[in-house]
């Protein structure tokens, strides 16, 4: 087993202070963030985590934008065509999941996309976003869509951003709007709660996105090349986890192995408990070993918090909080454990709601609502986190 596989600098860091012009028409809200937070929790567990934790976040001044697109609520593709490393048209079997500026993630290379646009189902690309090189894509490749990352002052009301506080691996802003042409006749035909349904929806995808972003994101700054316009990406747990922990257990999980590279994680920082993320396979497996199945405990159940915690103690006084987490279920990601030191953390974050409405020139009434996050992880000790690699 490997351990301390390869380390690196934090050099991505915004530093400059924030700048936010022609933003009269922004509205934050308070409790968008209490209201989201109670959707699908088993599907955003590390976001529930944070927000829990009302001391680990802090706020930023920014920005919100505002788009009329209806979102699909599919969040992968598979790539149908195979594509070089260098490849800036990647063909999909259904670009409908896909809007412009939306992050992809492969899990078989590691890569991050930036998706700058799709027509039908080819994807013009920018490639290997953040610190993953790109690669080549085969057939059967999936391609998950991570987040979203626009560029700043493209979308009106027009706002600049310059940076966050230090430390911070950029933070990333992200958007998802809900337009409905005529939605009185919509309500009409589909039934009262139409408008509803359409609003929780987004929101629960506008949630999905941002915490796959929190898992998969590789910390870049991007100026586009025509409008001179920035765009940043922010960094995610695994990132941060395998900077300098990274173990390969080559398909030997025991609960030797197991408590090897625990330990390892455990030779720093000072917090006696971890959080760790697995695919469902994985903790099976961890549950299944007989040294652990004398220790585990289940400390919170999805009634209480929307998903499973299970606790397993370890030699030494380390323990591991173990919960499933959907996106590491995908095939690339099922075998990877992530653990991080969940008191070292802070959520830097800024969650407006913007509502509008007016007639078009048909006659028909509008109502739009957009979502609008700039959101990023602020890491105090990336050597107590780290990534466990072929646990199966």
């Amino acid at each position: 087993m490997a351990d301390n596989a390869y380390s690196k600098t934090s050099t991505t860091e915004q530093l400059s202070p924030w700048f936010v012009s022609d933003n009269a028409s922004l509205r934050a809200d308070p409790q968008v963030e209490h209201r989201i937070r109670l959707i699908s929790p088993s599907r955003v567990p590390f976001t529930m985590l944070m927000e829990s934790l009302e001391s680990q976040s802090e706020p930023i001044g920014n920005m919100t934008f505002q788009t009329q697109q209806e979102w699909d609520l599919e969040s992968k593709m598979t790539v149908a065509t195979a594509a070089t490393a260098t490849a800036t048209s990647i063909v999909v079997n259904s670009g409908s999941p896909m809007v412009r500026d939306d992050v992809l993630h492969c899990p078989r290379t590691g890569e991050n996309i930036l998706g700058e646009s799709i027509s039908t189902n080819t994807i013009t690309a920018k490639r290997s976003i953040g610190a993953k090189p790109g690669a080549a894509l085969v057939v059967g490749d999936i391609l998950l869509i991570i987040g979203s990352s626009a560029q700043e002052s493209a979308n009106k009301p027009d706002v600049v951003s310059r940076g966050t506080a230090s430390k911070t691996r950029y933070c990333q802003h992200q958007m998802v709007g809900l337009s409905i042409s005529d939605w009185a006749n919509l309500t009409a035909m589909r039934g009262i709660g139409e408008l509803d349904r359409l609003t929780k929806q987004k929101i629960e995808q506008f949630r999905k996105k941002r915490e796959d972003t929190f898992m998969l994101g590789q910390a870049a700054a991007l100026t586009d090349t025509t409008t001179a316009l920035p765009r940043f990406f922010a960094s995610g747990m695994l990132e941060f986890a395998e900077t300098y922990n990274r173990m390969d257990l080559n398909g030997n999980l025991t609960y030797d192995t197991l408590t090897d590279a625990v330990q390892h994680v455990f030779d720093f920082g000072e917090s006696e408990t971890r959080w760790a993320f697995a695919s469902r396979l994985v903790l099976n497996r961890i549950n299944g070993l007989a040294e652990v199945r004398e220790s585990v405990r289940r400390v919170m159940t999805d009634r209480e918090v929307g998903f499973n915690v299970d606790r397993v103690f370890f030699p030494g006084g380390a323990t591991i909080n173990f919960v499933r987490h959907p996106v590491l279920e995908e095939r690339g990601l099922d075998e990877k454990i992530i653990i991080i030191d969940l008191a070292a953390m802070r959520r830097k974050v800024f969650s407006p709601l913007d509502k509008r409405a007016d007639i078009e020139a048909n006659g028909s009434y509008r109502h739009e609502v957009s979502w609008a996050i700039n959101e990023g992880l602020d890491i105090e000790n990336e050597m107590a986190a780290g990534v466990i690699e072929n646990a199966l």
